[in-house]
């Protein structure tokens, strides 16, 4: 049962987020989609991408602090002009609960059939 367990969590975590893409052209849509410390991954042009901490949107740019090991914590602007999409990541409660439910109903139906003490499949 023990490698069960980190399975189950990686589900968790699978189900809890989803990656929406924004209309990146529209600076009106991004200023009301994007909260500062949201994550977001920025596509450029030339398939250059960035996982960023959303700070900020301005006039020609999105200021963001990045996320990947070695650059962490560096501030960057990326031109709005050189922007192929950008996604945000959002927790989907509707998942989450879905999730968290059918793994309690599965237990529920585990101890039902078997008539066994929960004891037992955590050793």
């Amino acid at each position: 049962m023990r490698r069960v367990l980190p399975i189950i969590g990686l589900f968790l975590l699978a189900a809890c987020t989803t990656f929406r893409v924004l209309d990146s052209a529209d600076p009106a849509t991004l200023g009301k989609e994007l909260e500062a410390g949201d994550r977001v991954i920025a596509t450029m042009d030339d398939d250059r991408r960035y996982e960023l901490d959303f700070v900020s949107i301005e006039e020609a740019s999105i200021l963001g602090e990045r996320v990947e090991e070695g650059s962490k914590g560096e501030r960057i602007r990326l031109p709005r002009s050189e922007l192929r999409s950008i996604e945000v990541k959002r927790i989907s409660w509707g998942r989450t609960l879905a999730l968290v439910l059918g793994i309690g109903a599965f237990f529920a139906f585990s101890l039902a059939v078997y008539d066994a003490p929960i004891g037992p499949l955590f050793q």
